[in-house]
């Protein structure tokens, strides 16, 4: 048997860093979730999500709901508008909402567990990072994550303006 939309459904425990998932919450709100790693100032390393709202508004990282069942997605893909430029490292501060490309790398900078300022972490290699290192950039307003299955793509999540 192959499923098609999902991969399997996995428990709390077995969440994967670097996969994505679906949940609903407990107001029965669906949401795409991706698990990351947040590297800590002694080294060391926890694993956070990212959440991913269904009404478009700005990701945010925290902890890993307490929900205790989670559908996995196939493999996550970026789709970027290229006409949705919107600034450079040239042109533009970083600021919380700021989806940037900086060489294969797809970085957001997202509301924090705190909700004060934002924190950068990498969607590609699903790990937190110091978006303050980064030298070459430009920043989208369009894009999405997808998922594709033959000649079929569906959209997970969508940040469009």
């Amino acid at each position: 048997m192959l499923l098609k939309g999902i991969v399997r459904v996995v428990g709390r425990s077995d969440l994967e860093v670097g996969k994505f998932y679906a949940s609903s919450f407990p107001d029965d709100e669906y949401q795409v979730i991706q698990i990351i790693n947040h590297v800590l100032q002694d080294g060391e390393q926890s694993k956070l999500a990212v959440i991913y709202p269904q009404d478009g508004g700005l990701p945010s990282i925290g902890e890993i709901p307490s929900i205790e069942v989670y559908s996995e997605f196939p493999e996550v893909s970026i789709r970027i508008d290229p006409m949705s430029r919107t600034g450079s490292c040239f042109d533009q501060a970083l600021a919380k909402g700021l989806f940037i490309v900086s060489g294969e790398n797809a970085i957001l900078l997202a509301t924090p567990p705190r909700n004060l300022g934002w924190q950068s972490f990498s969607i590609t290699a699903s790990v937190t990072l110091d978006a303050h290192d980064m030298r070459d950039w430009c920043s989208f307003s369009d894009w999405k994550l997808v998922t594709i299955e033959g000649d079929e793509e569906k959209v997970l999540y969508s940040a469009h303006p």
